[in-house]
């Protein structure tokens, strides 16, 4: 991984959603000068932004401006702003953080990186307001449910829905996006209970998301995991939606056993990064469609082998900055 000439600088802020004083908390790794369009990164349901701390250290180390905010009802955030109502709280605040983000860098639009969760919250933004992202990437997103809910199960979901929405479900009802042995030790820990609305919505959004897809005119990076149940790569390579979209959609594998790419090994994680950035670069599109994630790094692996320790020591002497 080839170092930006670049300084680069760390910053904190508290990002304003409206006029209530609500607001998110966002952290970013800032590359002045850079000629590549600022990245932001959005976790998945039970992550923090700290999980994407070394995600953004690597984009920041090729010369891309990198934000990541903790969602409302996690970590810092859910001190400001307090705990999810339904999932268009969630889209728009990813809107209000990619618009400051656009603001700061003279009208350019970012590039969406969203994890599970998260890549869902990025196709609602890029289909109602597509001017807001120059490109959208969906990592191991969530698609479907990895337990489908039996049809008393959606019943009682929709009524408490209507009759109580705000009051968090019971744990049979609670919609399954990943598989317990997938979870890290910070979501097993800090795991979010959802209202009967979230949960609603979030199903819809999982199974509307193939279509959503077809709809969205952004050039869209899909990393896919074959033994993801609530989103398998064969699943999405047979997708007659997505095949008529080839130039537009490109689909790769994610690397074996890592079913959250933006938050896994240093290793393979650097790797992750690089493949990336080569596909929003526009370096390698012919090759990426339909390859492993990794191999499009394996000439350079032996160049970068011993480099990613580097790059927190080469990061953190620029020091922080804490805006206003």
């Amino acid at each position: 991984m080839s170092r930006h000439s670049q300084a680069i600088r760390s910053i904190f802020y508290t990002c304003p959603l409206d006029h209530r004083g609500k607001s998110v908390f966002l952290k970013g790794k800032v590359v002045d000068g850079s000629e590549y369009p600022p990245v932001i990164l959005i976790h998945d349901l039970g992550e923090s932004s700290d999980m994407l701390e070394q995600a953004a250290i690597y984009f920041a180390f090729l010369g891309y401006s990198t934000y990541y905010y903790d969602l409302r009802g996690h970590q810092a955030s859910h001190k400001k702003v307090g705990s999810i109502a339904n999932f268009g709280q969630l889209a728009s605040d990813l809107l209000q953080v990619a618009s400051w983000v656009r603001h700061k860098h003279s009208g350019r639009p970012p590039v969406l990186v969203g994890q599970g969760v998260g890549a869902l919250i990025i196709l609602r933004v890029a289909l109602r307001y597509p001017e807001v992202s120059e490109k959208i990437c969906l990592m191991t997103p969530v698609f479907k449910l990895v337990q489908p809910l039996r049809s008393y199960q959606r019943l009682i979901l929709r009524t408490a829905a209507d009759l109580l929405p705000h009051v968090f479900l019971h744990q049979n009802l609670t919609p399954v996006f990943r598989p317990k042995s997938w979870l890290s030790k910070a979501q097993k820990k800090h795991r979010i209970r959802l209202n009967a609305v979230l949960a609603s919505e979030l199903i819809i959004m999982a199974e509307k998301s193939v279509s959503i897809v077809h709809k969205i005119k952004l050039p869209t990076f899909i990393c896919a995991d074959e033994a993801n149940p609530s989103f398998k790569l064969s699943d999405v390579r047979r997708a007659s939606l997505l095949r008529k979209h080839a130039r537009r959609v490109k689909i790769v594998a994610a690397p074996p056993r890592i079913h959250c790419p933006l938050s896994c090994e240093q290793g393979v994680l650097e790797e992750v990064i690089q493949g990336l950035h080569q596909w929003i670069t526009g370096q390698t599109e012919d090759e990426i469609a339909g390859s492993n994630l990794l191999s499009l790094n394996s000439q350079q692996s032996g160049e970068n082998e011993g480099k990613s320790k580097m790059i927190p020591q080469a990061l953190h002497a620029q020091g922080d900055e804490a805006l206003p």
